[in-house]
């Protein structure tokens, strides 16, 4: 330090320069004495560690140095509060689509809803081709009885004087249609005989002249239908008949005998619904009804 003074007393500096040069060197001094005076007390805390020199000046900031061992960890806190709600997120694209479940039950039938409007009406479609002609139509009903007619001039007479030949009846006839309506007199049209003129082809009724006993019998081809048919007496069924259809033509038949009265009518028909399967060719098949008088009646040849 002596020496430091010297030097500084040999070398010429104004006398504003010296003053400051010597308070700047006591300001630097009295950090040092202190250091020694307490170099003693501090001695232990620069052998733990500290590298800092109290006579120096603070240098600039030294690197960070290497992280140290990872502490073990605290115990768990407390739950916190928790936050509010975020905002919604994008909705996601559409996902693939999963198999088919299993078909539920049949839910109840619901309430039928109100009518709904008529829509318009379409245009006629192309004419179709022509079809399969139809079976023939049920035939009409028949019409009221007419009056009685007057009695008519008298005829030629006989080649037999005797009572018993002019009481004459017999008729056979055939139908010229299949599949006549139900319940209603069955039209045998044509005449193979008509002995008296006693069957009413308009009507389809037998009406009895000369009272007697007489003989009735029906011999019917059906195909394609069951066939239920009766033979009718004043509107009384006095025989019904029943032939199922096996898939080929058959024939049913049936026969009795009558007593009948004047203005009596017999006459065929069939008796149950959509059995009517009387069936007619005109090459190879006939479907026939035949009656004739066996006797007349005593008190009526009396009257002869």
């Amino acid at each position: 330090l002596a020496k430091l003074c010297d030097t500084i007393h040999s070398l010429y500096f104004p006398p504003g320069i010296i003053t400051m040069f010597f308070l700047v060197l006591f300001v630097w001094i009295v950090p040092c004495i202190a250091n020694q005076l307490l170099s003693s007390f501090l001695r232990e805390e620069i052998q733990k560690g500290s590298k800092q020199l109290i006579c120096s000046m603070p240098g600039p900031q030294g690197p960070p140095g290497a992280p140290g061992i990872s502490g073990a960890p605290g115990n768990a806190g407390r739950m916190g509060f928790p936050g509010k709600d975020g905002r919604d997120g994008k909705d996601g694209g559409k996902g693939e689509s999963g198999e088919e479940g299993p078909q539920g039950r049949t839910g109840n039938p619901g309430k039928v809803g109100p009518k709904g409007k008529a829509g318009a009406i379409g245009r006629a479609g192309p004419r179709g081709s022509k079809g399969l002609k139809g079976h023939p139509g049920k035939s009409g009903v028949a019409g009221k009885k007419g009056p009685r007619g007057g009695q008519g001039g008298l005829g030629m007479p006989g080649p037999c004087s005797c009572r018993a030949s002019k009481a004459r009846s017999a008729f056979s006839v055939a139908v010229t249609k299949s599949y006549p309506r139900e319940r209603l007199p069955i039209k045998f049209d044509r005449v193979l005989m008509n002995e008296g003129r006693n069957y009413n082809t308009s009507s389809g009724k037998f009406i009895c002249s000369i009272p007697g006993i007489y003989y009735f019998a029906y011999d019917i081809t059906l195909a394609n239908k069951h066939l239920a048919i009766g033979l009718v007496h004043n509107g009384q069924y006095r025989i019904k008949t029943f032939d199922a259809n096996t898939g080929n033509h058959d024939v049913a038949s049936g026969s009795t005998i009558l007593s009948l009265k004047q203005e009596d009518e017999v006459w065929l028909q069939i008796f149950y619904s959509e059995q009517n399967g009387l069936f007619y060719d005109p090459f190879w098949t006939d479907s026939l009804f035949t009656g004739f008088l066996i006797y007349p009646d005593q008190d009526y040849l009396s009257e002869l």
